[in-house]
């Protein structure tokens, strides 16, 4: 026989979650990412510079950000987490180039960081 005794609390838990992420995706801005090499490498490239002009993750006005790892695979995450991670990395382990032509300066932020979080 399973245990029910705390069903209605999963119940209550599993609704208000439920009821968040709607939120996220009805009431705040989501900027949208797609790395094609993270699936491989298992990074997300934050792009923060272009030219020596702060661009990316460094002047976006959006709540959230949905990374798109691999096809139709997302991770939603509060752009100040976002920022947080992506100093983390940058004191770390510095910047790198990356996107097109190499023109862009960011951070290499491991997946496996953005799942980690504490929050």
């Amino acid at each position: 026989m399973i245990n029910r005794s705390d069903f209605d609390l999963d119940l209550r838990y599993g609704v208000d979650r439920e009821n968040a992420f709607g939120d996220i995706l009805a009431g705040s801005s989501v900027e949208v990412k797609s790395d094609r090499k993270a699936a491989t490498t298992g990074n997300f490239f934050l792009e923060f510079r272009q030219h020596g002009r702060n661009s990316g993750i460094a002047v976006t006005k959006a709540d959230f950000w949905a990374i798109e790892f691999a096809r139709n695979c997302w991770i939603i995450i509060p752009t100040e987490t976002l920022k947080a991670v992506g100093r983390q990395v940058y004191k770390r382990r510095g910047f790198v180039k990356g996107g097109d032509g190499n023109n862009f300066d960011g951070v290499l932020v491991s997946l496996t960081d953005l799942i980690r979080i504490k929050t």
